[in-house]
């Protein structure tokens, strides 16, 4: 019986896994084809049996890490995925190709960039030829996924001067709960508060205990209230006296494109008023990148000058609708520098690094290539 799993597109892929599985794919980022990928997976998973095809995989492992330009829709990716894309309308037996991100955080031996090509036809060199066609095209644009954010601060200035369109929905990067970070950065909250006291904010953190403390209080009261900072190291709290406006159970729904429909948890929430910023307190880390998450509990982006999406990409499919989505450098778990990290298992390069020579003889990508793809089949 064939067996297939349709990833997120930041899957970090292991031979155990390539050898377990038949069909392993995922297309785009932000992720604007989650149904439609399941969907493929299936239809190949009960087509496959039927036609007594032998399933042959080509599987490309390279040990970098990307520091940005992820998105599928821009370059360097963009014209990869283009060609990827090409070479399954040319070859009918050329089932799939998937290129995996990888997930930068996770300390495992076998980190860093995949190339997953799915074949059925007669002659398995296809497969290989295209994952080393795929795997050269990464390798010489490698230097290109480096990408640089603007900090908070000249967002703030461009919001001021109009040049970013109102309300700006800044992506919390360094805080990005869907990659592991906490969602407990203070980080923009603070800034907003010290140096920006006029711009009309809607913000989110998390914080249990501070929500208690809005509990205890009750809607209407005010309080001077601490909150956020608690799990991030060197992120400072914020102490400043706080209206509590609802006190709410924290729950709603995506709107979409990305997630729509999918019910969202913040659990038992406080939404108080500091100043001019709206800001949410959670109880569970919050997932935050649709403007469900404001809107539900009765925060208006449309009279806000800006507001948090603790996301670095999906966020900017759902609020595009709503406001001027753009990533803000950020510090925190999930920031781009990977070398503070401890990696105990993983090794990897990062770009624009020399390529080390146990890694790629004469550090080419055709000597490197060649050492690293195999070929796996099996009949169905």
């Amino acid at each position: 019986m064939p067996l297939g799993a349709a990833l997120d597109l930041d899957g970090q892929l292991t031979t155990s896994m390539v050898r377990s599985a038949d069909i392993l794919g995922y297309k785009t980022n932000p992720h604007s084809d989650m149904a439609e990928t399941g969907g493929k997976v299936l239809r190949t998973l009960v087509d496959l049996p039927l036609s007594k095809k032998r399933i042959t995989r080509a599987f490309l492992k390279l040990p970098f890490l990307l520091q940005g330009r992820l998105s599928t829709n821009e370059r360097p990716y963009d014209a990869i995925y283009e060609r990827a894309e090409a070479l399954v309308r040319a070859k009918p037996d050329l089932n799939d190709i998937t290129l995996f991100n990888g997930h930068q955080y996770l300390d495992i031996t076998e980190s860093g960039q995949s190339v997953l090509v799915t074949y059925c036809g007669p002659d398995k060199s296809v497969a290989e030829k295209a994952c080393r066609e795929i795997g050269e095209m990464l390798l010489a644009a490698r230097n290109e996924f480096v990408q640089d954010f603007p900090n908070p601060e000249a967002v703030f200035q461009e919001i001021l001067s109009g040049t970013l369109g109102r309300p700006a929905i800044l992506g919390d990067f360094g805080d990005r709960v869907l990659a592991g970070a906490p969602g407990a950065s203070t980080e923009i909250i603070s800034l907003a508060l010290n140096r920006f006291p006029n711009l009309r904010g809607a913000c989110v953190i998390l914080d249990p205990p501070a929500v208690e403390r809005c509990q205890r209080a009750g809607e209407g009261s005010s309080l001077n209230l601490t909150f956020g900072g608690r799990h991030t190291p060197n992120m400072e709290p914020v102490t400043a006296r706080a209206t509590v406006r609802q006190l709410l159970s924290g729950d709603f729904q995506n709107r979409g494109p990305y997630m729509k429909g999918v019910p969202a948890l913040l659990g038992p929430t406080a939404h108080v008023s500091v100043g001019k910023l709206e800001i949410l307190i959670t109880s569970i880390s919050p997932m935050v990148q649709d403007p469900a998450a404001y809107e539900s509990f009765g925060i208006s982006l449309a009279e806000l000058d800006f507001a948090v999406a603790k996301s670095g990409s999906h966020f900017r499919l759902n609020f595009i609708a709503v406001g001027s989505p753009t990533i803000v450098r950020t510090d925190g778990l999930t920031s781009w520098d990977f070398r503070r990290f401890d990696y105990r298992r993983a090794k990897f390069v990062l770009p624009r690094e020399e390529w080390p020579e146990k890694f790629a003889k004469n550090n080419t990508a055709a000597d490197f290539l060649v050492k690293h793809v195999f070929v796996l089949g099996r009949t169905v």
